[in-house]
């Protein structure tokens, strides 16, 4: 399916099949696809922006949704290094946080992008790289949980590139007072 392809490997085939038509059609609708997303984010982007001058926020409930950050963020004391920590988050741009949330793809650090393992078995694990020795490599998931794959298992491994480890669509469910509610928390976090 079209949505196998990213715009790297769509531009690798046509670039591999010069004159091939099903690698332009191929590259033509992942830019199409691609042109679509960007538009959409945009207008979520341009929409959440807004959201704070038009809802009073409650940083009280805003804590309890931010919960769900700590499955993998670290603020002063509590939470997991599986992420960056977002202490000093209150001085961070409405519009850099909004975008590392709303597509975190496009906001990936170095280091926190996606370690994909692929076992002789043809299981497959994706998470945070936490360690990679001649023992074998440490995962890390959201919350904490942590699996040792020994070197003898590991068929091929990996960064996944580009793609960041925290998942999209966290905030997609939100209501514009959530949304609200979540960026006065933050505000908090100096």
């Amino acid at each position: 399916p079209i949505e196998s392809f990213d715009i790297a490997s769509a531009e690798r085939i046509n670039q591999s099949l010069k004159k091939n038509a099903d690698a332009t059609n191929i590259l033509n609708k992942v830019r199409e696809i691609e042109a679509a997303q960007k538009k959409e984010f945009a207008t979520r982007l341009d929409h959440l922006m807004k959201v704070p001058e038009q809802f009073k926020g409650d940083p009280a409930k805003g804590k309890v949704m931010f919960a769900t950050c700590l499955l993998c963020h670290r603020v002063g004391d509590q939470g997991f290094d599986i992420a960056p920590a977002l202490d000093g988050s209150a001085k961070r741009e409405r519009e850099a946080l909004l975008t590392a949330i709303l597509n975190p793809d496009a906001a990936v650090e170095g280091g926190y992008q996606t370690y994909r393992v692929t076992k002789k078995d043809d299981a497959t694990l994706e998470g945070r790289l936490m360690k990679d020795d001649n023992a074998g490599i440490t995962l890390a998931f959201m919350g904490g949980a942590t699996v040792f794959i020994p070197t003898a298992e590991i068929a091929s491994k990996g960064f996944v590139g580009g793609r960041s480890f925290m998942p999209k669509g966290l905030i997609d469910a939100y209501s514009d007072q959530e949304v609200a509610d979540l960026l006065s928390f933050i505000q908090t976090l100096k």
